[in-house]
C-alpha cells in the first residue's frame, strides 16, 4: 500500500512539475509573440522608408542600417527567450530524473541518511532500518566494491555495513 502511495506521490509531483513548466514557457512564447510583433512592424517600417527614399531620389544608409540594426535586435531577443525554453525544459527533466532517483530510494534513516535497497542498517549512523522482503530477496553485490566480515557490500562513503551494522573502515 505504501508504495501505490509513493508512486502516486511521484506521479502527483511530475504532474506538478510539468504544470510548471508549461506555465514559464507559455509565458516566454508570449514574450516572443510580442517581439516577434514588433519585428514584423520593423519590417513595414523600414520597407516604407525605402519607399519613400525610392520616390524622392535620395537614400539615406544610416536610416536603413538603423532600421536593420533594430531587427536584428529583435532576432537576438527571440533567440534568447528560446533559449530560455530550452533552459527550462533542461530544468524539468533534471527535476523529473531527480524524482525517478528519489523513489528508487527505499528509505531515509531519523539521521537523515538514504538507506539503499537491501540494507538493514543505516551506512551513517548505524541504525538497524526495516527492509521489504523483496528488497532482501535482489540484493546484487558488485565484485568490485568493498564487503564487509558479513559480506555485505559496504556502498562508499559508508561508517557502518548496511547488513550487519559493524563499523567499517574507509578504503
Amino acid at each position: 500500500m505504501v508504495e501505490f502511495f509513493d508512486k502516486l506521490k511521484e506521479g502527483i509531483d511530475k504532474v506538478s512539475i510539468k504544470a510548471k513548466e508549461t506555465l514559464e514557457i507559455t509565458k516566454i512564447k508570449g514574450q516572443i509573440s510580442k517581439i516577434q510583433e514588433q519585428k514584423r512592424k520593423a519590417f513595414e517600417e523600414l520597407g516604407s522608408i525605402v519607399y519613400e527614399m525610392i520616390n524622392s531620389e535620395t537614400i539615406d544608409i544610416d536610416k536603413l542600417k538603423e532600421k536593420a540594426e533594430a531587427i536584428k535586435e529583435f532576432e537576438r531577443q527571440i533567440k534568447e527567450k528560446e533559449q530560455e525554453i530550452l533552459e527550462i525544459q533542461a530544468k524539468t527533466q533534471q527535476e523529473i530524473e531527480g524524482l525517478k532517483a528519489e523513489s528508487k530510494a527505499t528509505n531515509l534513516c531519523e539521521c537523515g541518511a538514504i538507506i539503499p535497497e537491501g540494507s538493514k542498517f543505516c551506512v551513517k549512523c548505524g541504525k538497524k532500518v526495516e527492509i521489504k522482503e523483496e528488497e532482501a530477496q535482489t540484493e546484487k553485490k558488485p565484485s568490485t566494491a568493498q564487503h564487509c566480515e558479513c559480506g555485505a557490500v559496504i556502498p562508499p562513503g559508508a561508517k557502518f555495513c548496511v547488513k550487519c551494522g559493524r563499523q567499517v573502515m574507509p578504503q
